[in-house]
């Protein structure tokens, strides 16, 4: 392999890794907004009365977490490509299988996100919408927990992984699948599931974080051309 060819996969590499864990990033702010502030702000469950008062008196509000959910879609997307171009020369097929698990779970997420955008306006049957759209994002968290576990694989396999960050991938997803599984289950699952959430969400947002972590400071560290 000649030395500009070497020097062009490089650049690819870091490229790679650069885009992913700014876009990882990206989208926990991203989500952190949508969701866990305007998300919760505006939305009462079991109450369509006081949500659609919530939608009405706050629209602009309204409009601004689908957006960032539209913005967190991209993203997603984004950061499938980035990974499989980082993780493609370690292993094709699982990186391949890994992207496309991802991907699947973008569409069910722009799904869900196209209904969100329909319950403005909806009055009282908007609550209706805005269920439907947790409905079809859990039963998309339970692919990308799938998507995490597979990764976790693929960090297993590359030497530079930190085995820590590699195991916790692997959790994570297991702990995505298991959770969502239950929660589209029903009954006595989904309330375990509830009870199980508190203590498993640190540790399955704490995965995709380092690996972002890991993805930007690996770039800083390495060297500004191929060894």
């Amino acid at each position: 392999m000649n030395n500009e060819i070497r020097k062009e996969l490089f650049l690819n590499h870091k490229k790679s890794a650069l885009t992913g864990g700014i876009g990882l990033m990206a989208m926990a702010l991203a989500a952190g907004v949508a969701y866990g502030y305007l998300h919760a702000r505006l939305i009462v469950p079991e109450d369509a009365v006081l949500t659609a008062g919530n939608l009405l008196a706050e629209r602009a509000a309204f409009f601004s977490e689908v957006a960032l959910w539209w913005v967190i879609f991209l993203l997603d997307v984004t950061v499938s490509l980035a990974l499989y171009r980082f993780y493609g020369t370690i292993d094709r097929t699982l990186s391949l299988a890994v992207m496309v698990l991802r991907l699947l779970y973008s569409l069910a997420l722009g799904a869900a996100v196209t209904i969100l955008g329909t319950a403005a306006g909806q009055g009282e049957k908007a609550l209706l919408r805005i269920d439907l759209f947790e409905k079809i994002w859990s039963l998309g968290l339970i692919v990308f927990g799938a998507h995490l576990f597979f990764l976790g694989l693929l960090a297993l396999k590359k030497r530079s992984t930190p085995i820590g960050l590699a195991w916790l991938l692997l959790f994570s997803g297991i702990c995505y699948t298991l959770l969502h599984t239950f929660f589209n289950v029903g009954g006595g699952a989904a309330s375990l599931a509830a009870a199980m959430e508190p203590v498993l969400a640190a540790p399955m947002a704490l995965a995709e974080m380092l690996l972002a972590v890991w993805l930007i400071a690996g770039v800083i560290r390495s060297p500004r051309s191929a060894p």
